[in-house]
């Protein structure tokens, strides 16, 4: 099944980029195939999984200063106990640019993820930051938004209301709005922050909402780059713990065919007491090697620590081998 899966996407690939006539050679297509394979002792027994997945990106003018994005994936993984399949439209949005005859003030209308972290943690493995071990604390978020996006030589911001599936909603429906800000400070140092607002579920926005916020600091120092990201809950609608996350990792380029990298995360549920299925810190490092052109292999490990009276550690190993069309 995962010879098929990454046959389609090269077939697929093969199809768009050279299938398209010549009233279409504005379109840009790209894709990213992936296959992973895992060795972990989740669920206390060592056992192994593989991944098979594939990115379809497609760019294409409507008319001047106007763009279209869609962005597909499909991921099949297979266990000791079966296989799944899953295929997602990931972004599909409407990008403007010059708006209002601004050149500095573009426009993002349709499916994508909201402006918040820069989640750069150098691994295959998703930031905290990005993905939080808590549903108490969301890192990405991914809705129907409006985008109003302000660039200059050295500073950007951009504002976002946006609207999502939540079925923990009464009207199954989460509403909110977000604030992002990036500064280049120096000529490798970059800091950036944004505030988020979930409306509660009276509407009532900067009334006993759901808000958090989250500071990127991230730049390079030769062949070193770094990223440390701070995420906190400040406000929740119910008497609840406001539980935070914060990491910082380090890659050094080697070569231009080598690189490695490290990163350290830590979660604070903010709870009294041991809570013995919850994350606390874990650890991470990998090393990145160019084959090719545009064909990559990925060594990666990572070991994460629980609250558990006992010590309590899941360990993955991955190898991943990625092939950029």
């Amino acid at each position: 099944m995962k010879t098929k899966l990454i046959s389609l996407m090269i077939l697929l690939c093969i199809f768009f980029t050279y299938g398209i006539n010549a009233e279409s050679e504005s379109l840009d297509i790209s894709a990213i195939v992936e296959a992973e394979y895992k060795y972990s002792n989740e669920d206390e027994n060592m056992h192994n999984s593989t991944t098979a997945a594939g990115e379809i990106m497609l760019t294409s003018p409507l008319i001047d200063n106007v763009n279209v994005k869609l962005v597909v994936n499909i991921e099949e993984e297979e266990t000791g106990e079966g296989s799944e399949t899953l295929v997602e439209l990931d972004e599909a949005y409407i990008f403007i640019k010059n708006v209002f005859g601004c050149n500095e003030l573009a426009m993002k209308i349709g499916k994508l993820d909201v402006p918040f972290g820069e989640y750069e943690g150098f691994l295959s493995t998703e930031t905290w930051t990005e993905e939080t071990p808590s549903e108490s604390l969301l890192g990405l978020i991914r809705g129907n938004m409006l985008i109003l996006e302000y660039n200059f030589e050295n500073f950007s911001i951009s504002s976002t209301v946006y609207d999502r599936d939540n079925e923990e909603e009464p009207n199954g429906k989460e509403n909110g709005f977000s604030i992002k800000l990036n500064l280049s400070i120096l000529e490798d140092l970059n800091l950036g922050t944004a505030y988020r607002v979930k409306d509660n579920k009276d509407n009532e926005l900067f009334e006993n909402n759901n808000e958090d916020w989250i500071i990127s600091v991230f730049g390079e120092l030769g062949n070193l780059e770094y990223s440390f990201e701070f995420m906190k809950a400040v406000s929740r609608v119910l008497v609840e713990p406001l539980p935070s996350t914060y990491f910082g990792a380090l890659q050094y380029e080697i070569s231009d065919t080598i690189a490695i990298a490290a990163r350290y995360e830590i979660f604070n549920d903010n709870v009294e007491g041991i809570q013995e299925e919850q994350e606390e810190y874990k650890y991470l490092f990998g090393a990145e090697f160019t084959l090719r052109e545009n064909l990559l292999l990925i060594l990666e490990h990572s070991s994460m620590n629980f609250e558990a009276p006992e010590e309590k550690i899941i360990r993955n190993n991955m190898i991943i081998i990625e092939y950029e069309f």
